[in-house]
Order: C-alpha cells, then sequence, then structure tokens
C-alpha cells in the first residue's frame, strides 16, 4: 500500500489482520499520508492475524492514533511513538501537520521529497509523502 492520501477518515484509514479472508501477510505501508480529522479515527488498527508487515516513512497528522494487540495479547490505542515501541514499526515515519490543500489534496512540506522510493517516478529530490507529487512540469 503505496503512497495513499487518507483525509477525513470517520473511523479508521488503514485495517489489516482481521482474518475474515484468511491472515494477511506481507503487506507494506509506504509513503502514505494519513489525517484522520478526528479525535476518534484511527490510522493504523490491527488485528492479530498479520504476519511480515513493514510499515515506514508515513506521514500522521497530529492526534493520529494507532492500535494494536501487544505481546499479552490484549488491545492498545497508542500515539506514534507507542505504536513504534510495541510494533517495531514506522521508525521512520513522523508526525507533522500535512498543510493538505483541499482542493488538490497536494501535500505541504513536512512530506514533499521525504518518502522511500518505491519503484514510483518522482519529482524533486526524492518521492513525497501521499497520492499526489509536487514540483513535476
Amino acid at each position: 500500500m503505496f503512497n495513499n492520501t487518507f483525509s477525513g477518515v470517520g473511523y479508521v484509514a488503514i485495517m489489516a489482520g482481521g482474518g475474515t479472508g484468511g491472515p494477511t501477510t506481507d503487506l507494506m505501508i509506504k509513503d502514505n499520508l494519513i489525517s484522520t480529522g478526528s479525535s476518534a479515527a484511527y490510522g493504523l488498527y490491527l488485528y492479530p492475524y498479520l504476519s511480515g508487515l513493514l510499515s515506514r516513512y508515513n506521514l500522521f497528522a497530529p492526534g493520529t492514533l494507532f492500535s494494536a494487540i501487544n505481546a499479552s495479547g490484549a488491545r492498545q490505542t497508542l500515539n506514534l511513538a507507542g505504536w513504534q515501541s510495541v510494533t517495531g514499526q514506522d521508525g521512520p515515519s513522523r508526525v507533522a501537520d500535512p498543510q493538505l490543500d483541499p482542493a488538490t489534496l497536494a501535500p505541504g512540506p513536512a512530506a514533499v521529497d521525504w518518502g522511500e522510493y518505491v519503484g514510483i517516478a518522482y519529482c524533486g529530490a526524492g518521492p513525497d509523502i501521499g497520492a499526489r507529487e509536487t514540483g513535476c512540469p
């Protein structure tokens, strides 16, 4: 799951590992911009039927919540630092105001040239976070 922009999410932007179609395996979540727009919405919500997750270089708006099952099997609601500690994921990800343009969903400076190359062409010094690549002719 690469280079998506989630804005104004009602409950959850990315939910995985629920097991209704079998376990989720080898999911990669990279270069996504998540701005839930609600203090009650989750950026990432994981169920226990998940293996091989790799999540990194994502930009989360301030106040984004995360939910995961900890080692003892209990569900936890976390901020980014807690999520990183419990899951070992999103080390290079960060929390910043995405400054999304509401008309175009173009990201602001926190997302520009900051992503990880995932095989998609980009303009500038590096890939942008989210669905819109800025600075292209």
